[in-house]
């Protein structure tokens, strides 16, 4: 698979957000958490969503599809992919996404594709349209202690927020996606 290098503008948006840490090799490993002390009776418990990957991650406006929120993914596996409307291989995994998408949607996954081009989104519509995909499409997203080197690039979180995946939309990304499902609560259970 061609790997594209992501737009010059995209590598500067990036240089400004500190968030954006050394790359994360697959499968990931789960970030640090707060230290295990108990809080003072007056401070408030730590909530591990809210400190986990996925509860920082910041989405750029919804361009397409359903709309998400931080709490529409809370307890939720996300799979999260950069893509852009100029890159081939992108393109190409997007009816996989959406196949994702259909099957496993009612089971507590969310399938958001994240452009990295926020000023394309005329082109990046016309690419949606194209392939048909009803998952959502967001102009953007950051996501602390990821870098992105390439696109498409698949980020697989579990419904703690932890990050399990992050590597091309492809076999491995799959397992993580099935991992994550099953071990999640069943939804008539929530």
């Amino acid at each position: 698979m061609t790997k594209h290098s992501v737009p010059a503008a995209v590598l500067a948006m990036l240089a400004v957000f500190p968030l954006w840490a050394s790359p994360t090799t697959a499968p990931a490993t789960a970030p640090a958490t707060a230290p295990a002390t108990a809080p003072a009776s007056d401070e408030a418990e730590v909530d591990s969503w809210d400190v986990s990957r996925l509860g920082r991650t910041r989405l750029g406006e919804v361009w397409s599809g359903p709309r998400v929120g931080p709490a529409d993914l809370r307890g939720k596996v996300v799979l999260l992919e950069f893509w852009g409307y100029n890159c081939p291989p992108c393109i190409r995994s997007m009816p996989h996404l959406g196949q994702l998408h259909d099957r496993h949607g009612r089971d507590g996954l969310v399938v958001i594709g994240a452009h990295v081009g926020a000023s394309a989104k005329d082109e990046a519509l016309a690419v949606v349209r194209r392939t048909g995909v009803a998952y959502t499409i967001v102009s953007m997203a950051l996501v602390p202690e990821v870098r992105l080197t390439h696109i498409p690039q698949a980020l697989v979180f579990d419904g703690g927020g932890t990050l399990l995946y992050q590597g091309a939309p492809d076999e491995q990304m799959d397992q993580a996606v099935a991992q994550a499902l099953a071990s999640r609560p069943h939804p008539a259970n929530e």
